[in-house]
């Protein structure tokens, strides 16, 4: 906006015309006023944003459990009952995860922290048996 209106304004210095010097003078006053006021929000924005990110994890784990719903529950308990049944023993855990294991295999139930519907399976991998013959 500055580039558009110097020409004219330095028409009116050169032609010394009171009045259009003063609107100028006003016009560039209030463009500086504008862009500093739009400079210190674009300053202030990402500290704003940065204390709303300021959720603890934890905190953000219980809100997406909260929108779980009795069935999710119940189909998260019938997962690792399935498992114990078929020989799993249950080593602990919480109502977000839990640790089970047989032999030396290990299974870890979790939920998924963005998306508490979705119910995770990890297995432990067996171990490696180095090979006598290389």
């Amino acid at each position: 906006m500055d580039i558009a209106i110097r020409p004219y304004a330095g028409t009116a210095f050169l032609s010394d015309d009171e009045k259009q010097m003063e609107y100028f003078k006003g016009f560039h006053n209030a463009l500086e006023k504008m862009r500093k006021h739009v400079e210190e929000k674009r300053l202030r924005l990402p500290v704003e944003e940065a204390k709303l990110e300021e959720k603890t994890f934890s905190a953000h784990v219980k809100e997406q459990l909260e929108t779980l719903k009795d069935y999710d529950h119940e189909l998260f308990e019938e997962v690792i009952q399935g498992l114990v049944r078929f020989g799993w023993k249950e080593e602990g855990g919480s109502g977000v995860f839990r640790l089970l294991h047989r032999g030396g295999a290990s299974i870890k139930i979790f939920r998924n922290e963005d998306a508490p519907e979705v119910i995770k399976m990890c297995w432990s991998a067996p171990p490696e048996v180095e090979d006598e013959d290389s």
